[in-house]
């Protein structure tokens, strides 16, 4: 993160701790491990952004059955050989349990040679829109001996879920296991102040293969945030601290979506792609 003065002797808290003194023009980087709250005596400008395309962690299963790892990945582009190095380990069904307190409120799905089609969530067919156009393999895995395949981000409600094909498909539970997936980027953080309490907004199809919104409202509030016009489960929301309020990281496919709650919310729209 960020923080730029425009004032002399400008003062700098976070989680309401004095951290920084700034004259007109400085400015401040930290490195954000959590949701903190910043505030000044003076206006500051505050820009929050990504140094890396490497987005390592850790997949909340260790049954191999459930995800891929990397452990056989030798190519230098991960991302492109990762269905390629692990298309054995698929199976056809997937039991799913999305936790608010440990996990997303997501799953990425691989789906191999024009199977998108294909994909049941709780018995229910799911449209292959959902599905990237894009070949993430190309070339550089058929040469090698891979497959074509395509990527779906597909969130889900707390509890469990089932996941199923006529075929073998691959399913993860954390973005963070398809890694080198972006390229480094910045986005200017809005001031509370200029929160709405609703909000409408599209992502685009066939350019990103995953979505993703970042919410900031008064705790009091989370309970009325809705998304698409449902209301969100609350345990998806965490406390800032130094303040009254929460924060939410939340997967959306892409297409024009709705937000809103009683008090103003604070929103961040973005994906990701391969060096996207």
């Amino acid at each position: 993160v960020r923080v730029l003065a425009d004032k002399n002797d400008t003062r700098i808290a976070v989680n309401g701790s004095l951290v920084q003194l700034l004259q007109e023009g400085e400015y401040w980087e930290f490195y954000l491990t959590d949701a903190e709250t910043l505030s000044s005596n003076k206006p500051i400008m505050i820009s929050q952004f990504s140094t890396s395309s490497n987005y390592d962690g850790d997949l909340r299963e260790e049954d191999e059955s459930y995800f891929l790892t990397w452990g056989a990945a030798n190519f230098s582009s991960v991302g492109k050989s990762l269905v390629w190095q692990h298309k054995d380990s698929y199976v056809s069904e997937y039991t799913v349990t999305i936790d608010p307190s440990s996990g997303p409120n997501y799953v990425v799905v691989v789906a191999l040679n024009g199977t998108e089609d294909q994909l049941m969530i709780d018995g229910l067919p799911v449209s292959s829109d959902v599905f990237s156009d894009q070949d993430f393999c190309q070339s550089y895995c058929e040469n090698a001996g891979g497959v074509e395949h395509t990527i779906a981000q597909i969130p889900l409600s707390a509890g469990e879920h089932i996941l199923s094909m006529s075929v073998p498909f691959g399913v993860y539970e954390d973005v963070y296991s398809l890694a080198y997936f972006a390229d480094p980027f910045a986005t200017i953080v809005q001031s509370q102040s200029l929160s709405l309490k609703h909000y409408t907004f599209a992502t685009p199809q066939g350019v990103y293969a995953r979505h993703f919104i970042n919410v900031t409202l008064p705790t009091s509030a989370v309970a009325s945030f809705k998304l698409d016009g449902v209301l969100v489960d609350a345990g998806f929301f965490k406390p800032i601290p130094g303040g009254d309020m929460s924060y939410a990281r939340l997967a959306i496919h892409s297409g024009v979506h709705d937000v809103s709650a009683d008090q103003p919310i604070g929103l961040m729209v973005y994906g990701f792609d391969v060096y996207e």
